[in-house]
């Protein structure tokens, strides 16, 4: 009998603590057996859900307990009546096969429980389904004790993580020290963000046909104490993965405001800049009210910021994105589809997503020295005229590249051949003074 204090009170599971112990005791059992330890394996199954703050943000935290209790259900369905489901705590869920035959099992148990909960979800305003990662270790060869089969799992399950949705991975011993890397990397993140030591780089965007810059793009750098300039790819995947990427987010649309700000308040030109837009930050319910909010607080019109948001994340609710697109659009917010040509989009949603570009992923670009490539950049740029969307080529870096997009009708570019990132002071050197209003108010007839 499970006491109350080792139970989950959502979903009636034994909590991390009644898992350990749970577990522990099955190890003392086996111990005592003294035969059938190779035969006869225990494991335990960590699993992590994938994304679910989604959920909580879109239907609310009550809907998101259904959906919580719901799981707990569907896992025991696809286990035996005698081995041990409990909640090791948010969206994590944990199983002990007490006596596995063959890795090989373990893996089958995974694969049915992903299954049961790729099962669409019922009772919300659509119907949802969720991927899982897990990690799996088995004793004794994963750990003797109870505490570290569970802390290896768990670290074979953010190895899944890192692999991409719905990963099944093994223990392997080299996991924990590229687990350890990790959380000492989330940890100087965090310290980062409170120390400041974030900064952006502006990439001008071009017009193809003036040649002037119509915009600065917003890439986010992290100055950190030991390795110096780190770019995205070396640290944005880990802010996904452990929930900064929301704080950095709102830092870039944050600081990009309050540069513009300083750049008007000095009477330099109006030129927009475009930040981009973390899925988890879309998909909050209040995303548009926050950014027209924020805006508002440096005293700037809408038309200051553009969002640049991934084709995927405008594709997983399309109609929900359509609304959110409208509401920044009714109040001035110009926004762009990133990634063009990456994602699985249904053409009838993207005629009605109210957007003013379409940003071509930088992979086509890099292939138009073929025929293929040519073909597929020249039926986006059509694609996009055709519904009076601008087209945006990312990732100019060559003479033929930049000649062809404009043979092909493209309308703005942007890329290392066009300008690289800079900092705040060398993107104000490109700025013009604003006209005066007595100079504008002469011109007119």
């Amino acid at each position: 009998m499970t006491s109350a204090q080792h139970l989950d009170a959502l979903t009636g599971l034994p909590n991390r603590a009644g898992l350990e112990r749970s577990l522990q005791e099955i190890l003392r059992t086996i111990s005592r057996r003294r035969h059938g330890l190779t035969s006869s394996q225990p494991a335990v199954l960590y699993i992590d859900l994938d994304a679910f703050s989604s959920i909580n943000q879109e239907f609310g935290r009550a809907a998101g307990d259904c959906v919580l209790a719901e799981t707990a259900v569907r896992i025991k369905r696809r286990v035996r009546r005698h081995d041990l489901v409990a909640r090791a705590g948010g969206e994590e869920f944990a199983v002990v096969l007490s006596d596995l035959d063959s890795r090989i099992s373990a893996q089958q148990v995974a694969q049915d429980i992903r299954s049961a909960l790729a099962e669409p979800f019922s009772g919300l305003r659509r119907d949802v389904s969720l991927s899982a990662c897990t990690g799996i270790a088995v004793f004794p060869a994963d750990g003797a004790k109870a505490s570290t089969l569970i802390e290896h799992a768990s670290v074979a399950m953010d190895a899944a993580k890192h692999a991409g949705r719905g990963g099944i991975t093994f223990f392997r011993p080299e996991l924990d020290a590229q687990f350890n890397e990790r959380l000492k990397l989330e940890a100087r993140l965090q310290a980062s963000l409170e120390r400041g030591e974030f900064e952006l780089h502006y990439q001008p965007v071009f017009e193809v046909g003036s040649q002037r810059i119509r915009a600065f793009e917003a890439l986010v750098r992290w100055r950190d104490p030991e390795q110096g300039l780190v770019f995205p790819a070396g640290f944005i995947p880990v802010a996904e993965e452990c929930g900064l990427i929301g704080e950095i987010d709102a830092w870039v649309l944050n600081e990009a405001c309050r540069q513009l700000r300083e750049w008007r308040d000095e009477g330099l030109g109006a030129i927009p800049i475009a930040v981009n837009v973390a899925g988890v930050q879309f998909a909050s319910p209040d995303f548009a009210a926050r950014v027209l909010s924020t805006l508002e607080g440096y005293g700037l019109p809408p038309s200051a910021i553009e969002l640049e948001i991934t084709e995927s994340t405008l594709m997983e609710d399309a109609p929900r994105a359509a609304q959110q697109l409208e509401l920044l659009r009714s109040n001035g917010v110009q926004t762009s589809i990133d990634d063009f040509g990456t994602g699985y989009s249904s053409l009838a949603y993207l005629l009605r997503l109210p957007v003013s570009r379409v940003k071509i992923d930088r992979s086509f670009i890099a292939n138009l020295d073929s025929p293929d490539g040519k073909l597929i950049v020249g039926a986006i740029i059509n694609l996009a005229h055709g519904l009076k969307l601008k087209a945006v080529a990312e990732g100019i870096e060559t003479p033929e590249q930049r000649e062809i997009v404009q043979l092909q009708g493209c309308d703005e570019m942007q890329g290392y051949l066009c300008g690289r990132p800079m900092a705040g002071a060398q993107a104000r050197a490109h700025l013009t003074p604003a006209p005066k209003p007595e100079a504008m108010h002469d011109e007119a007839p």
